[in-house]
């Protein structure tokens, strides 16, 4: 597998794998397995994020990524934060991602990531100065907008959030006919954009990758459930209890030892347990949420 890719990871790879893929209301601490660490940010560039957000991941993951220092201002969507008189003077837009560097703001996930891209000189594989490859990545950028972004947010809402969140019955035929766009979409997206390439413009990930991996797959749920007063393996030492959820996509079992594996290790260390006295478990994915190619979309 070559070609640089968020931890290390290519497309192919990331087909099979999701143990890496952050999320939350807060970077998650497994982070520190997948981005360097990043120095003690100077006060200037700000981002306003919500991490439930697809375009927010992209920003946060292209910025720790590339050890821009930046603060975090978190903007609760579910709170409404991002109607806030304060919000509202950074992006009138009432939208995050948004960014404010000393006096100059910006709203809109692309125009921010293609911006850090250049004030920062980031690796050229993200946005390449070659004129054609660029052309590429400003390909599917302009494509992902009306089309995948489209289908993945309304498929969001009618499988999880209206029925979930709000109570509201989405009629079946309605949720049939979105996942028929999604499934459209997917397939343009493998046939059109990825063929059979291990990246989206060219033999190296750029911020179309990027784009399309926080959209495709969101953040995977992790519960850790410490200090449990329960018998395992014959001791009722203090032990733990790690529940995962939109992971090992396609189900086997060897793929999923290997996931559990990054788990203990970072467990034991951070919970000075041993690996007898930590249980995992995984909840596979539906099937609709696998597209023909083996394309990932998860949900909460």
């Amino acid at each position: 597998m070559g070609g640089e890719g968020v931890a290390g990871l290519g497309y192919q790879e990331l087909r099979t794998s999701l143990c890496w893929v952050t999320g939350g209301t807060r970077p998650l601490p497994f982070l520190s397995w997948v981005l360097p660490a990043v120095p003690a940010p100077a006060m200037g560039l700000e981002l306003y994020l919500d991490l439930l957000s697809q375009p927010c991941r992209a920003v946060y993951i292209f910025a720790k990524k590339n050890s821009i220092p930046f603060e975090l201002r978190t903007v609760d969507l579910l709170k409404g934060q991002n109607h806030s008189d304060d919000f509202v003077q950074v992006n009138p837009l009432r939208k995050v991602p948004a960014l404010k560097d000393g006096d100059f703001t910006l709203a809109e996930s692309v125009a921010i990531l293609l911006y850090l891209a250049r004030k920062y000189e980031a690796p050229d594989h993200w946005y390449p100065q070659d004129l054609q490859a660029r052309a590429r990545v400003d390909e599917y950028l302009s494509w992902q907008h009306t089309a995948l972004r489209t289908s993945c947010t309304r498929t969001m809402w009618q499988k999880m959030m209206f029925p979930i969140f709000l109570g509201q019955r989405v009629p079946p035929e309605t949720l049939a006919n979105t996942l028929a766009e999604l499934d459209r979409c997917l397939q343009l997206l493998e046939d059109k954009f990825l063929k059979d390439q291990d990246f989206l413009a060219g033999p190296h990930m750029s911020v179309a990758d990027l784009v399309a991996i926080t959209e495709l797959m969101h953040r995977v749920n992790v519960t850790v459930r410490s200090g449990l007063a329960m018998v395992v393996n014959g001791s009722a030492e203090p032990s733990a209890q790690l529940l995962v959820s939109s992971i090992g996509v396609v189900g086997t079992a060897e793929e999923n030892r290997g996931h559990s594996a990054r788990f203990f290790e970072f467990l034991t260390k951070e919970l000075d347990l041993a690996e007898d006295r930590i249980m995992i478990r995984f909840f596979p994915l539906e099937r609709w949420q696998i597209g023909k190619k083996g394309t990932v979309m998860t949900f909460l």
